[in-house]
């Protein structure tokens, strides 16, 4: 890298850090230790590999040593902020003495479980760390008990299976990847071998995306449902939905056809795993009719894509949001609700609601779809050419099985032309 270039990438970078640090809490702090960790690990392969470079030199990589080493001691201090208006209720025991918090086992191991850091569950809960370092002692609870003992071989085999499934997932996602298989691993470790897996590719560090403030007041306050139409030369369509608070994926699916009917299936049946959102935005394209119909007439408004991606996805840490996955981010904000007057967690937490909420009475509202509706994106139906018999040995042949598919190193590009080929062989 030229010289002028990696001052200019230090500098940034360096400012970029010290931006975080002028918002005095533990999110910020965690976020500048992981970028100073990051830096400092680049820093440290550029000096090695030029140790003549003008730019990095010994004291620049002691500097940065030393900045990850104050970072990281002010966030261990005992100190804490609370983000939420709901407490814990007492215990009255009939002791003397002020009462204890009742924070029941479940609710800790869950949080634990979820990935929340003390410092975040202290400012969840609004208990000092030192109340929540009791706690945890007194049930047996540790934080490092709940990471994975994993060899570095068997872990770097499975990075090295993510990296070749999603090419361009840093190690957040690779991180929310491993953890929706059961292992939670400390990040340190998967950076490492990251480095060792992809090194080019972390190079993408220096390459971070300023990204605009996105603002709604919680979880399940916008759903935001959209339709990609690039793959439909060959007939497939992809419906997706996301909450805007969290950035959870409610539903992603591909389908042969762009009916409402099928929108609405994948609609409801997000509804019925995550709950009904007080709002949805999206275009006027017909295909969404039904879902907004749906939001209409309920009475409490009115009146194959991969799964790994999404699973991963839900539960890989985002630097625009405190380092908090889009699952925390959703769990998150319904403490951060719990106790105000806001609608969403007066439904969340059964207390009366307001019979109209969710209503835009000043929107557009949608039109009745006619059958030659013009804007409609209309999908030839796809009828299999195939006997039965030869449709058995299809399926036999390629298992519909998403690993499978994967295992051929080439994205199901591979195993699409061999299915094209078997069907061109079968209706000769």
């Amino acid at each position: 890298m030229d010289e002028g270039v990696l001052r200019e990438v230090l500098l940034e970078e360096l400012s970029r850090i010290n931006r975080i640090l002028l918002i005095p809490d533990s999110d910020s702090l965690n976020s500048a230790s992981v970028r100073l960790e990051c830096l400092y690990g680049h820093i440290l392969r550029i000096h090695e590999q030029n140790v003549s470079s003008n730019i990095v030199n010994e004291e620049v990589v002691d500097t940065i040593r030393k900045l990850l080493s104050i970072v990281n001691s002010i966030s261990e201090d005992d100190g804490f902020t609370c983000d939420s208006t709901w407490q814990l209720p007492d215990v009255i025991d009939g002791h003397r003495g002020r009462p204890k918090y009742d924070l029941p086992r479940d609710q800790l191991q869950y949080l634990i479980e979820n990935g929340f850091t003390t410092s975040r569950i202290c400012s969840m809960l609004c208990i000092s760390l030192s109340t929540l370092r009791r706690r945890m002692s007194e049930y047996g609870i540790r934080v490092r008990d709940t990471y994975s003992d994993i060899s570095d071989t068997a872990l770097k085999d499975l990075v090295m299976e993510a990296h070749l499934s999603f090419p361009n997932a840093g190690y957040r996602f690779v991180r929310g990847w491993l953890h929706q298989r059961g292992l939670r691993i400390q990040e340190s470790r998967i950076r490492q071998l990251m480095r060792e897996v992809d090194p080019i590719g972390t190079n993408r560090f220096f390459r971070s995306i300023h990204r605009r403030e996105y603002s709604v007041s919680g979880p399940q306050a916008l759903w935001h449902l959209d339709g990609n139409h690039k793959l439909i030369r060959w007939r497939f369509v992809i419906h997706g939905a996301i909450d805007g608070f969290s950035r959870v994926v409610v539903f992603m699916n591909c389908s042969a056809n762009n009916y409402a009917q099928t929108v609405l299936t994948l609609f409801v049946k997000a509804v019925s795993q995550f709950g009904l959102p007080a709002r949805i935005r999206c275009d006027q394209g017909v295909e969404n009719y039904d879902a907004a119909m749906f939001m209409l007439t309920h009475p409490l408004r009115a009146s194959s894509i991969n799964p790994e991606w999404v699973n991963a996805w839900n539960d890989h840490r985002m630097t625009s949001c405190h380092n908090m996955s889009p699952m925390q981010m959703w769990i998150h904000g319904y403490f951060r609700l719990r106790g105000t007057s806001c609608t969403l967690a007066q439904e969340m937490f059964n207390e009366p609601v307001e019979h109209n909420y969710g209503i835009d009475w000043f929107g557009p509202l949608p039109t009745e779809v006619e059958e030659n509706e013009t804007n409609a994106i209309t999908i030839p139906l796809i009828s299999c050419p195939l006997s039965v018999a030869s449709y058995q040995d299809l399926l036999q042949s390629f298992p519909n099985d998403h690993s499978s598919i994967m295992q051929d190193n080439s994205y199901g590009i591979d195993t699409y032309i061999n299915v094209r080929n078997f069907v061109s062989r079968a209706t000769i």
